[in-house]
């Protein structure tokens, strides 16, 4: 038991589950658009929303399918919607509950009846978006190699890579936020692992590390229910909380 426990988890990492979701294979009419699935969130109307390579894709309360892409604009539950693109890279719903996707080419954000595109550099820096994350009344948008953009009540600002905000980084490939802590948890592609905490004015970004080693080798960051969060990569897990640091969980070497 012992051991499979660890192995369930590293699973549980890798492939996000969702109950009651099974599909025979991928449909864009009758299921989901595509199972090149880049994103998943939690709907506010009890259903799921799923970012794919052909579009996005949402799995209502009452078991139906319906997808939308850029060749087939319609109604949905979160408003008319016409897609920048057909992949839809990531997905979010801010503190009004509207709807947020990212493209390779910019960001769609919900108003509750249409969306509104931001394809700029006035506002992002990087129109590639890797991520997306509510954090309470923030979103936070991962951009290329661009490091982060905060938005909060309309305004939006740039952490620029080694800023005045200690934002040693640049390409972000996933992020967390850990609710116990009240932190966000930022795995880079080249720069480790970081961590932001609170939000106070003041507030700057820290390298996470295990012993006197920054966390170089990691590949995804997952929440942990019961606080903290999962680091890993193809062979290791480890968890990570603000106020313990880093434990060792599983490694297959």
């Amino acid at each position: 038991m012992k051991f499979l426990t660890p192995l369930l988890l590293a699973s549980l990492l890798v492939i996000p589950s969702y109950s009651g979701i099974y599909i025979a294979s991928p449909d864009y009419v009758s299921s989901i658009a595509s199972a090149d699935v880049k994103d998943v969130i939690n709907g506010r109307y009890g259903d799921v929303i799923f970012a794919t390579s052909s579009g996005l894709s949402i799995y209502t309360a009452d078991g139906r399918w319906y997808s939308v892409n850029a060749r087939n604009p319609r109604q949905t539950d979160y408003g008319f919607l016409e897609p920048l693109d057909n992949m839809v890279i990531a997905l979010a719903l801010d503190p009004d509950g509207h709807l947020w996707l990212g493209y390779s080419c910019g960001l769609q954000i919900g108003n509750g009846t249409g969306y509104h595109a931001i394809q700029d550099q006035d506002h992002l820096k990087n129109l590639n978006i890797n991520c997306i994350r509510r954090w309470d009344n923030e979103v936070w948008v991962a951009a290329g190699s661009a490091g982060l953009h905060r938005w909060h009540d309309g305004n939006w600002t740039w952490y620029k890579p080694g800023g005045p905000s200690g934002a040693g980084f640049y390409t972000v490939v996933s992020m967390v936020v850990d609710a116990e802590s009240d932190a966000l948890v930022i795995d880079s592609e080249n720069e480790g692992v970081w961590v932001l905490k609170g939000h106070a004015r003041d507030r700057r970004f820290e390298q996470v590390f295990f012993g006197d080693d920054p966390l170089l080798t990691v590949s995804g960051v997952r929440v942990d229910p019961f606080g903290g969060v999962y680091l890993f990569n193809a062979t290791t897990i480890l968890h990570y909380s603000p106020d313990e640091g880093v434990t060792p969980v599983l490694n297959a070497t």
